[in-house]
């Protein structure tokens, strides 16, 4: 059912309002709130809430059509829109102070104003939704593989709605993890033969219109977020760079299904065959809010299938995440609480019993 234009934009104008997209530290799946510019720019938005220059930006690029953003996260691909201008324009663009530097200049409504009417916004807010692209979330894969003693190019990773497969390269990579008392960096992961991810709308990063798709990939992430920023950067610099080494190398395949029995069947046509290793079944960038789908846990049956998601605490007001480990044995599934951590983050405090739990039942 088509949301009606009009409508769309009463609920757009008051999303602007939700704390999920103020001053408050909740902002979600994607642009959260920076220490810097964004609660000005914020700002400077909610005064112009009823303004026809904002009413007219955003009943041209979504008025009429489906998917017109109803809830937090149309405020937020305004503010990506906005950043990704920046970002072509660099100093030329009338935010840049906010949008580049995460500082603060003069006349900050005035300003907005003026980037509010540049063509490019439309086609910016038209380009698609907030992509979590965190690869902070690959902490789940790599507590699971030390936890377990994977050993390298021992197992497979698959992920599902993995955008730019950004987490399937961070053991190539410096990045920083805190494990209970334990301090690791990606190179510390053990290294996966096979790295395949899937999503009904892959985000390329090389081709004909990777540019364009790194730049919004940036624009999701606000100036002042410098360590989402700099995870963004390593992990793009080996999603985009020659592949070395033996093993296949990292590839997110399109597909128009979600379903892991469907997946798992391409794999094998991609491997040429059934799993001869381990598989780490990967659900990062969409957290779960209940107990697992049973549609997805059939795969499981398989000994060597181990399923990492991330499942919200259903605490009230907390952002953190759970990490999860779902395998099957003797005929029943069992979900192993492993660690929780925030929602970007990279500091994990580990369950007392969960990873102990893990190694016991992989073990038979």
């Amino acid at each position: 059912m088509k949301t009606q234009p009009q409508s769309g934009l009463a609920a757009f104008r008051a999303a602007l309002m939700l704390p999920q997209v103020g001053a408050t530290g909740d902002g979600n799946d994607g642009v959260a709130s920076g220490p810097g510019s964004y609660d000005t720019v914020v700002g400077a938005l909610r005064a112009f809430a009823d303004d026809e220059r904002l009413a007219d930006l955003v009943m041209t690029a979504w008025g009429g059509r489906d998917g017109f953003p109803t809830d937090h996260t149309g405020p937020l691909r305004l503010l990506a829109a906005l950043r990704a201008a920046a970002l072509t324009r660099r100093d030329d663009h009338p935010l840049a102070t906010e949008l580049l530097l995460d500082a603060v200049a003069p006349d900050p409504d005035g300003r907005l104003r003026e980037a509010l009417a540049d063509p490019e916004l439309v086609d910016w807010l038209r380009h698609g939704p907030i992509r979590t692209v965190d690869p902070a979330r690959a902490a789940a894969w790599g507590l699971a593989s030390l936890v377990l003693g994977l050993p390298h190019r021992g197992f497979d990773l698959v992920e599902r709605h993995a955008g730019a497969g950004l987490a399937l390269v961070v053991d190539r990579t410096a990045i920083g993890f805190r494990m209970g008392t334990h301090a690791v960096q990606g190179f510390d992961f053990p290294s996966p033969e096979r790295r395949d991810g899937f999503d009904t709308t892959p985000i390329p990063v090389s081709g004909e219109d990777a540019e364009r798709q790194v730049r919004w990939l940036h624009a999701c992430v606000w100036p002042g977020e410098r360590d989402r920023l700099a995870r963004l950067k390593a992990t793009l610099t080996h999603r985009q760079a020659s592949w070395p080494g033996q093993s296949p190398p990292a590839a997110v395949h399109g597909h128009a299904s979600t379903d892991w029995p469907a997946l798992l069947a391409d794999v094998e046509l991609l491997a040429g065959g059934a799993p001869t290793r381990p598989q780490l079944l990967l659900d990062l960038s969409t957290p779960g809010d209940g107990p697992p789908d049973p549609a997805d846990l059939a795969p499981l049956a398989h000994p060597q299938r181990l399923w990492l998601r991330h499942v919200r605490t259903g605490r009230a007001g907390d952002r953190a995440l759970r990490v999860e480990a779902v395998l099957v044995r003797d005929g029943a599934d069992v979900a192993l609480p492993l660690a929780e951590v925030g929602y970007h983050g990279t500091n994990l405090t580990l369950d007392l019993s969960g990873p102990a739990r893990l190694r016991e039942l992989w073990a038979r």
